[in-house]
Order: C-alpha cells, then structure tokens, then sequence
C-alpha cells in the first residue's frame, strides 16, 4: 500500500509538473503569437504610410505636370481684381479652367507639330 501511494504521489508530481510545463508552452505560444500579430499590424501600418507617400508624389506630380496649381492661382487672382461676386465663383472657375485646359492643349499640340 505504501508503494502504491509513493507511486501515486510520484504520478500526482509527474502530472502536476507536465501541467506547469503545459501551461507555460501556452503561455510562451500566446505571447509569441501576440508578438506576431503585433509585427503583422506594424507591417500594414507602414504599408499604409508608404502607399500614402506614393500617393501623395503621384498627386504631387500630376499637379506640377498639368500647371493645375498655377491655373488655380490665377484664377483666384482673377476672382480678386475682377471683383467677381462670390455666388458666381464655381461657374467663373469651371469656365476659366475649360479655357486653360484648351490653351494647355494648343500649346502641347503646337509643340508636337513643331517637334515632328
């Protein structure tokens, strides 16, 4: 009987240590797990922050190359010395950018005729 209950407690030990040992695999498991995660979610932030750079420089660039800006600033200055009343701004500016546009268009195709 005593060797029964020296072989039982042994066990109950045995049992008792390769759950610890379980529980700190989990736990070992989880925080490396939540470590991923958390690399994971640094990764997509960047590549979020490096996309809107992209994007922003695409926008960037796409204002210099068609002089939008520039139009803008003239309009504006426009709206200004013509005195233009402020209920007419958006049908003035919409106009005047057509008229831009068709001159931008004049002065490109002019200097590809003249390149050809």
């Amino acid at each position: 009987m005593e060797k029964i209950n020296k072989i039982s407690s042994k066990n109950s030990s045995n049992l008792s240590k390769e759950k610890e040992e379980n529980l700190e695999e989990s736990q070992n498991l989880t925080e490396e797990q939540n470590q991923i995660e958390e690399n994971n979610k640094k990764r997509e932030d960047l590549d979020k922050i490096t996309l809107r750079k992209i994007q922003a420089q695409a926008f960037e660039k796409y204002i210099y190359e068609t002089g939008i800006s520039n139009a803008f600033q003239l309009i504006f200055s426009e709206l200004i010395i013509k005195k233009i009343p402020m209920e007419n701004y958006f049908s003035y500016t919409a106009s005047r950018l057509r008229q831009i546009g068709r001159e931008f268009d004049e002065i490109k195709n002019s200097e590809n005729n003249e390149n050809n």
